[in-house]
């Protein structure tokens, strides 16, 4: 057995220590972040019928069974802020649930036939093919579960917030040790490239990958850290404040040095909003870019997105990236037009939702993530999962002034945001982005929290109510005068 796998398979043994050591919201959020980001990719072992045992799913799998393992102990049940039940409280949330899993069901009977491009010929869905596609979003329905659960309460949304803000750091060491002397740390760790070196040249330097897939995830990632560190400063008073912005300033500084454009641009647009806006301002963009996200195929297929707009733009700033763009907006119209042959359910699996010419070569390539899971599974499938993904954020944009929320909070809506946009050009929907939109939901779920209640306590019935002016308090006021 190789280091790879025996980092792998010993992180259930680090969740426990995580848990022993740290509150139950820093040890959840400790255990997925961590897991995420020094985990090694291409590693693990699959189980017919079940999730594969890799990254992504042995940090979910023991954080998920240690969380419901500590409601046993009554210290903890009572200082945590855990909700009642498994499934979201409000009905949005129980069902997209409901017709994410089932939809799949959908996609496999609409998809009995046999498809031949060429010399390929392509299988007719079964069942089988249903569960599969259960399996592959089983780990983020459980993530999404464990957040709305656990990390709901706004004592736990700070932990959340605090914990990201380390990781930031933590990942921008690393990146810049990449930057500065190519990315090799995957390599001299656990023996392999998690993609090719090639793509790690950029503008006479180098893109780190550290221990992800991709260099773009990486630079993501620090850019939303950099949104969490200045959102944790503007709650924090003090030494700790002074923290945080340097926090901020030393990944924002990091993720300049990353060359990534994609990555800074999004940044750089939503940090001032994070510096100087309102929270009431800021909760409002990230619900503006969550609908955006949602509703960003029907977008593209009606020609509403500017692409030309865009393009020009990243030719000013960049013209060493126009053909990158480019070459990945060519694909999504041509991808979007095979999926809008079967809007409702999709294409399915066995590389069905791909485009191919007459000689059964591939000629689409899939970045987006959304492009993909559009194609896949339609309408359905893409409303329900990205629903889960953006509708926590959009309820509680809208029910701002009933809910009463802190800035950890609003700035874990803006960092998911993010993250979102970075989705569409990209693939970055990992597993930090799911646990956030279930912290998200559970919020939604607490409604009104007293900030003088114990994290424990029931949500109240609802704000306090304002009082009316009239003659008749006036009089009243004047008399105790």
């Amino acid at each position: 057995m190789n280091l790879a796998a025996i980092v792998l398979y010993s992180w259930p043994l680090v969740v426990i220590v995580l848990f022993r050591k740290l509150p139950l919201a820093e040890a959840i959020t400790a255990s997925i972040l961590f897991g995420f980001l020094l985990l090694p990719t291409q590693t693990g072992f699959s189980v017919s019928g079940l999730p594969s045992f890799d990254k992504d799913f042995i940090p979910v799998l023991a954080a998920t069974i240690l969380a419901f393992g500590s409601m046993s102990k009554p210290a903890v049940a009572q200082a945590a802020g855990i909700r009642p039940g498994i499934f979201p409280e409000h009905w949005l949330g129980r069902l997209m649930i409901a017709v994410l899993i089932l939809g799949t069901f959908g996609t496999a009977l609409t998809n009995g036939d046999r498809l031949a491009s060429g010399p390929r010929i392509f299988p007719p869905l079964t069942l089988y093919d249903a569960f599969s596609m259960i399996n592959g979003f089983v780990g983020s329905l459980m993530l999404f579960l464990l957040g709305r659960k656990f990390l709901g309460h706004p004592d736990s949304q700070k932990a959340v917030l605090k914990v990201l803000v380390i990781g930031g750091v933590v990942y921008a060491c690393l990146a810049l040790v990449e930057v500065r002397l190519a990315p090799r740390l995957n390599l001299m760790l656990y023996g392999f490239h998690p993609k090719s070196f090639v793509q790690s040249h950029r503008g006479g330097g180098f893109r780190p990958m550290i221990f992800l897939e991709n260099g773009l995830y990486v630079a993501m990632f620090i850019g939303c850290m950099a949104l969490a560190a200045f959102s944790a400063m503007r709650m924090a008073t003090g030494t700790t404040r002074t923290r945080y912005m340097l926090a901020g300033i030393f990944i924002f500084v990091t993720l300049v040095l990353s060359n990534s454009l994609g990555a800074l641009m999004i940044t750089v647009a939503l940090l001032p909003v994070v510096l100087f806006l309102t929270l009431r301002i800021q909760l409002l963009t990230a619900g503006l870019v969550a609908a955006l996200v949602l509703t960003y195929p029907m977008l593209r297929g009606a020609d509403l997105i500017p692409t030309e707009r865009v393009l020009t733009f990243v030719e000013r700033i960049n013209p060493d990236r126009l053909g990158s763009l480019a070459f990945r907006l060519d694909n999504e119209d041509i991808l979007l037009d095979r999926a809008n042959r079967r809007p409702v359910f999709g294409w399915g699996g066995w590389s069905r939702s791909r485009v191919f010419n007459e000689k059964g070569e591939d000629v689409s390539v899939t970045d987006g993530r959304w492009v993909i899971s559009f194609g896949q599974g339609g309408w359905t499938r893409y409303l329900s999962e990205y629903g889960l993904l953006t509708v926590p954020i959009l309820l509680l944009a809208f029910r701002r002034r009933s809910r009463g929320l802190e800035p950890a909070t609003v700035g874990l809506a803006l960092v998911l945001a993010a993250n979102l946009v970075d989705n569409i050009p990209n693939g970055g929907v990992h597993a930090v982005s799911w646990l956030l939109a279930g912290a998200l939901m559970g919020r939604v779920d607490w409604g009104w929290v007293d900030a003088a209640s114990p994290a424990a306590g029931r949500p109240a019935a609802g704000p306090p109510p304002a009082r009316r002016y009239t003659r008749q308090s006036a009089r009243h006021s004047r008399k105790e005068a």
